[in-house]
């Protein structure tokens, strides 16, 4: 399966419309007008940043897709619920694409595959609840990820 490769847009601008709107400014063309393609952990690293900051029910193409975390933007601490309730909205991000990747797993790279979540470690910080995501391909490469959330 092919990934664009995106600009690396990490800020809230991203979650604007979320995948499938038809906003496609983030892709990248190489010097002869091709689209480049992710392959190996940065596809993989590119899939988590998607899942996660897409809003979930606004993909046109699932309804499942997305996470939840964009509901947790301006919400402040309540003992440790809020911190419990992001890792457990990015922890089912990052299955639903393990669980997709059965479908496809012969079609992948050994190391665009996930193999496992290592760990999900949420925090505030200055105003910001910072979500901190390591995981494992099936080549045994590591994954990491850090989400910001403005609380």
């Amino acid at each position: 399966m092919l990934d664009y490769q995106l600009l690396g847009i990490k800020n809230s601008e991203f979650f604007g419309d979320g995948i499938g709107s038809g906003n496609y400014m983030d892709i990248t063309y190489d010097n002869n007008g091709e689209i480049v393609c992710e392959t190996g952990v940065s596809k993989l690293n590119q899939e988590l940043q998607k899942i996660v900051m897409t809003s979930r029910n606004i993909s046109h193409l699932n309804n499942t897709y997305g996470s939840s975390i964009h509901f947790f933007v301006g919400q402040k601490v309540v003992g440790s619920l809020i911190p419990s309730l992001l890792r457990n909205t990015v922890r089912e991000a990052i299955l639903y694409i393990q669980k997709q990747q059965l479908t496809y797993r012969h079609k992948l790279e050994i190391t665009e595959r996930l193999k496992e979540i290592i760990a999900i470690k949420v925090w505030e910080e200055e105003q910001q609840w910072h979500i901190f995501v390591e995981c494992k391909t099936d080549a045994a490469e590591t994954v990491m990820q850090e989400f910001l959330v403005v609380s």
